[in-house]
């Protein structure tokens, strides 16, 4: 839902969405939702080959698009494709695109960018170090039978979308914009080691060592409470990850303000996260 208001609020996310999980798991359903949301021409549809090849961006300036999606993407991203990913989910940042009989322009796209796959590990050897910051996985785990699969006309009826236009943009600015960062990050800190996309602060290297927790949460506190103390990040971080409960528990049980330097706590395990 934040998404979608940052999308129909034209805000910089420097986020995006991916949905990974089975087929007919409802990837496609939840991209149609974003589909109704815009017109027809608001929205197009892009491959990782198109995303690397020369001109398969080449109608992006004209057409201008709030949405852009990969409906079913590769098993894997080609370096070229992730960064370009990269370019167009980053607040802005200039895509060079390449067109046909006409002079090449570095555009800068303002809109959001969705991407689905059956595979979770598609930027694994390209987009470690590039996208950590940027995607928001989101996991479509249960496989819906066919007779149980409903038609996005189903699911919402006759004015009940414009209902949830008018609502998202009455949606606070920095209320959506710190939702996503923090989507991010507990993404992160609670999926199982293996994939990059969910190594969050446990990583091999990292994993046991409290000194290395506590400086990977401090630059996080740093980066998404940028020029506050330690301390009031800690509150901030506390205060708007209350109704979500299990973010709260998640970071404050595994580190501590001591003295405004963060430490962890004494008998964390990070195998009890796993």
């Amino acid at each position: 839902m934040n998404f979608a208001a940052g999308v129909l609020q034209k805000l910089e996310l420097d986020r995006f969405l991916f949905f990974l999980g089975p087929a007919n798991s409802g990837k496609s359903t939840a991209i149609q939702f974003f589909d109704s949301l815009f017109i027809t021409n608001s929205v197009v549809t892009k491959t990782f080959a198109e995303m690397g090849s020369p001109f398969g961006l080449s109608d992006i300036p004209e057409k201008e698009p709030r949405l852009i999606v990969i409906r079913d993407s590769e098993s894997k991203s080609s370096e070229k494709a992730t960064s370009i990913i990269k370019s167009l989910s980053s607040n802005g940042e200039p895509v060079p695109i390449q067109r046909k009989f006409k002079n090449s322009v570095d555009y800068i796209f303002k809109g959001g960018l969705i991407i689905a796959s059956n595979y979770s590990n598609i930027f694994q050897r390209t987009g470690r170090g590039v996208l950590e910051k940027r995607m928001i996985p989101i996991e479509f785990n249960k496989v819906i039978l066919p007779n149980e699969q409903k038609a996005i006309e189903d699911l919402f009826p006759q004015n009940e979308l414009g209902c949830f236009i008018s609502l998202t943009l009455q949606f606070n600015r920095n209320f959506v914009l710190e939702t996503l960062r923090m989507a991010l990050l507990q993404e992160n800190l609670v999926r199982q080691e293996g994939s990059f996309v969910f190594s969050g602060f446990f990583s091999k290297e990292r994993r046991g060592n409290k000194k290395n927790l506590a400086g990977e949460y401090e630059k996080f506190l740093e980066e998404i409470y940028p020029n506050q103390t330690l301390a009031t990040s800690v509150i901030n971080l506390a205060r708007f990850s209350a109704p979500w409960g299990g973010l709260q528990c998640t970071l404050l049980s595994i580190v501590y303000l001591d003295r405004g330097v963060v430490r962890a706590v004494e008998g964390w395990s990070p195998e009890k996260y796993y």
